[in-house]
């Protein structure tokens, strides 16, 4: 049998999924542990908020976010940032930075992992063949909601939101087209 290891981080990651721990070891030469600094380290998004858990280890800081605490952030864009205090010092915010929260793949319903450019492309695709559900006439589209939106703009909407989704998937890549012809054999 196979043991889990968990990788060991000494920043905080570019991304990480809600619903799992986020722990790193951190060194800050200039605001050691064991000179009386201490560390807090926040995370802030548009709906919600985590603050971590950090114990010195000599002159470094294990900070961990434990996945009770992630569990219920909602996948999106979020800033963090790690602030030391000193007392008789100060506080200072010593790095701060970007992280991409994924959604919580154990508790995600049907759908629910999709992006907010896939819902969109299929609520418009849905509006245009006029299937569309309530929960799809309450999505807003460049700050109109879906149902409001006259049916001759809805082709361009979708145009553009499915390149959007393109993108998304090709990792932002543009995706080329190739034109092909093709001929009888002679």
């Amino acid at each position: 049998m196979m043991a889990l290891v968990m990788q060991t981080l000494t920043r905080f990651p570019e991304s990480f999924a809600a619903g799992t721990t986020v722990k790193y070891t951190r060194s800050l030469s200039d605001y050691p542990a064991n000179d009386g600094w201490t560390m807090t380290v926040h995370l802030r998004g548009d709906d919600n908020t985590a603050n971590a858990t950090v114990t010195p280890s000599g002159a470094d800081y294990v900070v961990e976010f434990m996945s009770a605490t992630t569990a219920g952030l909602v996948s999106g864009q979020y800033q963090w940032a790690e602030i030391v205090t000193k007392s008789g010092v100060g506080t200072v915010q010593a790095d701060h930075g970007n992280v991409f929260v994924e959604p919580n793949f154990a508790t995600a319903g049907p759908g629910g992992l999709r992006t907010h450019e896939e819902r969109v492309l299929a609520a418009l695709r849905a509006k245009l063949e006029g299937r569309i559900t309530a929960d799809q006439e309450t999505l807003h589209v460049e700050g109109m909601l879906i149902e409001r939106i006259p049916l001759k703009e809805i082709p361009a909407l979708i145009d553009r939101y499915q390149a959007k989704v393109s993108a998304q998937k090709s990792g932002g890549a543009p995706l080329r087209r190739t034109l092909v012809t093709f001929r009888r054999p002679s």
